[in-house]
């Protein structure tokens, strides 16, 4: 392995870590030598990515700040620091444009995709300044940067998400 990817040392937390994209960079990781958390909220699936993977598996339904920190801190036991964030967790959302929205759906969409990145940032960043630094990837979206009517609840939290990377 080439010496700029070496993540020996390093400790990741992964949310939606199970499947997809997330359980690709958690792999990544692990293969370049950092030690691994991931999150998720199909708990067999996210046991069986652990084992598959060699990370440890954190069960979380990200749809609260307090399950948020709730997961910050498991995180934080588990890995005894988090050098990297890779906030992969989504939903897609109301399948409608703006208008026949469903409160509930709507809301969900925001707190998982967008607030649960929010709150876990807050909540890791302190520990990564006091070492002296870490990362924090947002997974945003194509449909962040255009209009689109068929899952327009979900194109708002990606865009937010990239406003959000840029505050931080």
């Amino acid at each position: 392995m080439h010496d700029l990817y070496d993540l020996t040392g390093k400790r990741a937390l992964v949310t939606g870590g199970g499947s997809g994209i997330g359980r690709a960079v958690a792999q990544a990781f692990r293969d370049a030598g950092a030690r691994v958390a991931i999150a998720g909220n199909r708990v067999d699936e996210l046991q069986a990515t652990a084992r598959d993977i060699g990370a440890s598996a954190l069960p979380a339904d990200l749809g609260s700040r307090k399950a948020a920190e709730a997961l910050a801190d498991a995180a934080l036991q588990d890995l005894g620091g988090v050098d990297m964030l890779v906030s992969n967790a989504g939903v897609e959302g109301p399948l409608t444009g703006t208008l026949g929205l469903d409160e509930r759906d709507y809301m969900r969409t925001f707190d998982v995709n967008l607030h649960a990145a929010t709150w876990l940032s807050a909540a890791l960043i302190p520990g990564m300044a006091t070492v002296g630094g870490g990362s924090i990837i947002l997974m945003a979206s194509l449909a962040a940067l255009r209009g689109n009517k068929a899952i327009g609840t979900y194109a708002m939290t990606k865009a937010a998400l990239a406003q959000l990377a840029r505050n931080i």
